[in-house]
């Protein structure tokens, strides 16, 4: 059997996962549980445990191409940044004399920059790359990539995942921008550092990204669901005090969750984005808090008021959501993190949730003013009152590959970056008199 993520873009693992003998392989576990609503307790406690098992066996594998060595390379260059242009000019020419590489792809900006263009002594290797003339063109090449070589910051990695919205080669960042937290490598170390990747001897890091879509148009069904509400507190509820307060709640979550839910069902919706950070709701320009109702897995859970939401994974965790006071993830921990920007209330901590929770965030239909969503930084746009974003973990991850593995990179970054942990070390005491 081969191992997981086999054919994605020609990357595949080296090794096969191992065999379950107890229960069966992983495919045959994971088969059975999708086949019974019910499982036997041993059935439920093997199951986790071998999946368990599996995800530590998947992270120690190295990556290998499907050929044998990738042929077509993307290489990305941080936009507006002339310091680069001779790295770039220096990698472009010296990937081209490997032997089994057939096409190497840039950004059409980079073609029409003068520095590139009008180099003589670079002219030879300027004939040899390719480009593409639309999105469209861009679609006929996406999956003929198989490696990404990219030069820049983080923001750099971040506009690469964005033209990928499907699946996606792996990227190998050099550390040619700011922080530097996504990009291990040392350009200074190109030659040895590609071979490496291209001979299959480095690890990968499967970063989760968010699906996100925007569900537009929603207001009247928001409104009369709230309207229905309003009249059962009115009609039912108990006469005051606490008592009628939680009931007033209680009704008001079951109104907003099917009204979620109709929303979830219709057909008004824009095109999917994927995010490898976050997605940011706020409240604009505008001086009222943002009033945003949280739902999981379709169950209201809460009513943001404040700034506004950060909905991030784990590669996210060390950016905005840090910034807001949200926990630091490791990137193989799958999970989504709730972080509230600036909430008017002194309880509202940070949550973690497992990736499997659906997420819907909602602006009511009596909200006092829209709000602004953001993707990653970018497709800034407005949602008007009954709109929603739902948000799920990804199929497609971006595969960042590894200096040294998955822990050693992520606690190098927040170490060098964010000087994680950083204190001078306490001096021993003195050695015991007559010892």
């Amino acid at each position: 059997m081969s191992g997981i993520l086999s054919g994605v873009n020609g990357l595949t693992m080296v090794d096969p996962l191992p065999h379950c003998a107890s229960t069966g392989d992983i495919p045959n576990i994971l088969g059975h549980a999708r086949k019974t609503s019910k499982l036997e307790h041993s059935h439920l406690v093997n199951s986790a445990s071998h999946l368990r098992a599996s995800a530590r066996s998947l992270w120690s594998k190295r990556l290998k191409f499907k050929d044998g060595t990738p042929s077509h390379l993307l290489i990305m260059k941080k936009w507006r940044d002339p310091s680069l242009t001779s790295s770039f000019k220096e990698l472009a020419t010296w990937v081209l004399t490997l032997p089994t590489i057939q096409a190497v792809y840039v950004e059409p900006s980079v073609l029409e920059d003068e520095a590139v263009a009008k180099d003589g002594a670079f002219r030879e290797t300027f004939l040899q790359l390719s480009t593409w003339r639309s999105e469209a063109h861009f679609d006929k090449i996406r999956d003929k990539l198989q490696l990404i070589l990219c030069l820049g910051g983080d923001g750099t990695l971040l506009y690469v995942s964005s033209l990928f919205q499907t699946s996606m080669p792996p990227v190998m960042s050099f550390h040619l921008g700011s922080l530097g937290f996504l990009t291990p490598f040392d350009f200074a170390e190109y030659e040895r550092e590609t071979l490496n990747v291209i001979a299959g001897r480095t690890r990968a890091t499967m970063r989760m990204r968010l699906s996100c879509s925007l569900l537009k148009g929603h207001a009247a069904e928001l409104e009369e669901m709230q309207g229905r509400a309003d009249e059962d507190d009115e009609d039912e509820a108990p006469a005051g005090g606490a008592a009628a307060s939680r009931h007033a709640r209680h009704t008001s979550s079951a109104a907003r969750a099917a009204a979620a839910a109709a929303a979830a069902a219709s057909d008004d919706e824009e095109p999917t984005i994927q995010i490898l950070n976050e997605v940011v709701i706020d409240r604009g320009p505008s001086s009222y808090l943002s009033d945003l109702d949280v739902y999981v897995d379709n169950v209201y859970i809460t009513t943001v008021q404040g700034d506004g939401l950060i909905v991030a994974t784990p590669t996210g965790s060390t950016a905005y959501s840090l910034s807001a006071g949200g926990s630091m993830c490791h990137p193989n921990v799958n999970s989504i993190l709730l972080t509230p920007i600036c909430p008017h209330s002194l309880s509202f901590r940070p949550v973690v949730l497992p990736d499997t929770a659906s997420i819907k965030v909602c602006v009511p239909a009596e909200s006092r003013n829209t709000a602004w969503a953001s993707f990653d930084g970018r497709n800034r746009r407005e949602l008007q009152q009954g709109d929603c974003i739902v948000i799920n973990a990804s199929d497609f991850p971006v595969t960042a590959v590894n200096k040294v593995d998955q822990s050693a990179d992520w606690f190098e970054s927040i170490s060098r970056c964010l000087s994680w942990n950083y204190r001078t070390r306490q001096k021993p005491l003195a050695p015991a008199p007559g010892k």
